[in-house]
């Protein structure tokens, strides 16, 4: 019936009825080019995964399970959903999503029909298959494959990209998500590399540990291992990932060089707020997750919107009577916008909604409170608050980077150029040019460059802005009050006579908000 199942390695079990039952004894069922594996969540075609999130990982399944068999809406969104009323648009926004990845990679082949008013039937033969042998399980390091949030579409062209470059560095601010991006890359590859997947958490190494005595944590080398027994495997194709890679970069990009150099099969993902900087390398910015622009909770499907889905998902694992639905819907939109859909932020505060309610916590995240709410005792230190993980890399700016993010901070509104020429006069005598200083806090995602109309502003998300002014009142020693905390960070400068290591001169401050 199939003429691609050996090419997984797999004995199968052909049936000419169209309707499958498959046995729970079975680890994959093949259809088309495609194999779907459920227990390892994942969908591979020619054995090269193809990234598909947990729900559509979840109704894909259930579908293949019973092809030819009509599935109510009713089943699906039990399936995908348990224990969670949700509208028919979740539902058909992932059917929608499973219809167009298919299609992308079998174009012509309808393997989904929609039965109008009833659900669907998946229509094409299944066979179900059973694995000779039992492949290597992800090294332990890439974690267990949490559910993703929004990272699909940018999975697939990660992918497609390691297929053709080598060197692939993440970059984005900080809590952006380039970790958990980096290890389901691990986990996507882990299945046609043979395990070879090793995860580096550079953040932790001293800078004299880099490069030279790298331990890589990985079933397939002993404890203490050093970069000397990853070298002894030249000639296999592996990943490598060097995660949290910003206080070495000037060591690691020559590293890396010459780790390509002796290993001519392997590749390097590496996640930083900045660029590497070595041969080859390809840069990819990891967007925050989409919310809407505007509260429409009438006609919004969330289950569009990774950030509710997000939101929503955190706050149930703390309480689990909550439901995200036409009553809180906007309050929670507003709260995603005003953490810009950071992944980490939108983590911590969900946590908060139990102690605080919504709406007392879209209050309080007008405030420092953002900065200190805590993480997991088990996440990296970096990731364990939004002030740890800005702390991680603002000791690394110089002292014009820094005066220019004060300035931005104090403001409180996008500068363009000339104004912020203006108003840095004495920038050049601390030894940085203003525009290079400018470009260099782009490129670390520290500033954000809008662009309106063809003309350039620049300006600071509100998080780092509340992180910069608490770094000013520290270095200014002025009371709270001034701030006004309960309404918002209140910093403002008006007068700005000069700046050095000892801080500025002259400020006179007013209210002035956050968001």
């Amino acid at each position: 019936m199939l003429d691609t199942i050996g090419a997984y390695g797999l004995r199968h079990e052909e049936t000419e009825d169209s309707v499958v039952n498959l046995s729970a004894e079975a680890t994959g069922w093949a259809f088309g080019p495609f194999l779907l594996m459920p227990q390892r969540q994942q969908l591979l075609k020619d054995n090269v995964p193809i990234p598909l999130g947990g729900r559509a990982m979840e109704l894909l399944g259930a579908m293949v399970a019973q092809a030819g068999v009509l599935l109510s809406k009713q089943e699906l969104l039990t399936r995908a959903w348990p224990n969670a009323f949700v509208e028919e648009c979740n539902l058909r926004a992932q059917m929608v999503a499973i219809r167009r990845l298919l299609a992308e990679h079998d174009p012509g082949t309808d393997y989904i029909v929609t039965v109008p008013g009833r659900g669907y039937r998946f229509v094409i033969p299944v066979v179900a298959c059973t694995l000779e042998s039992d492949a290597r399980e992800v090294a332990p390091a890439l974690g267990g494959g949490a559910e993703l949030f929004g990272i699909d579409s940018l999975l697939a062209r990660l992918l497609g990209t390691l297929a053709r470059q080598r060197l692939l560095t993440l970059s984005g601010p900080a809590g952006a998500g380039k970790t958990v991006v980096a290890q389901a890359l691990g986990r996507a590859l882990s299945e046609s590399l043979g395990g070879r997947v090793y995860l580096v958490d550079v953040g932790e190494a001293a800078d004299a540990e880099v490069p030279t005595q790298l331990v890589l944590r990985t079933p397939g080398t002993t404890p203490g291992a050093t970069l000397q027994e990853l070298l002894a495997r030249a000639q296999e194709e592996f990943l490598l990932i060097l995660d949290g890679c910003d206080q070495v970069l000037g060591s690691l990009a020559l590293f890396v060089e010459r780790l390509l150099e002796q290993c001519p099969l392997a590749k390097v993902v590496v996640t930083s707020r900045e660029p590497l900087g070595a041969l080859g390398e390809v840069i990819e910015r990891i967007p925050p997750l989409g919310f809407p622009e505007q509260a429409t909770p009438e006609r919004l499907c969330w289950a569009d919107y990774p950030a509710l889905a997000l939101f929503e998902r955190r706050v149930r694992a703390v309480d689990a009577s909550f439901q995200l639905d036409e009553h809180n819907l906007a309050l929670v939109r507003d709260l995603c916008a005003r953490l810009h859909g950071n992944p980490l932020a939108l983590e911590l505060a969900a946590a908060r909604v139990p102690s605080f309610g919504l709406e007392r916590l879209l209050t309080l995240l007008e405030t420092d409170f953002r900065l200190d709410m805590r993480g997991r005792r088990t996440a990296i230190c970096r990731h364990r608050s939004l002030q740890a993980a800005l702390d991680w890399t603002y000791d690394r700016l110089g002292d014009q980077e820094r005066a220019i993010l004060n300035q931005l901070a104090l403001h409180g509104s996008p500068l363009p150029l000339e104004a912020l020429t203006t108003s840095l006069p004495h920038v050049d005598s601390l030894g940085g040019d203003l525009l290079l200083c400018i470009e260099s806090l782009i490129e670390k995602s520290w500033l954000i460059a809008d662009n309106v109309n063809g003309i350039h502003r620049y300006l600071l998300d509100s998080t780092v802005r509340a992180f910069v002014l608490r770094q000013v009142r520290q270095r200014l020693d002025e009371p709270l009050s001034v701030a006004a905390p309960v309404t918002g960070i209140a910093l403002r400068s008006r007068i700005l006579t000069g700046y050095a290591n000892t801080g500025p001169t002259s400020y006179r401050f007013e209210a002035w908000p956050l968001s």
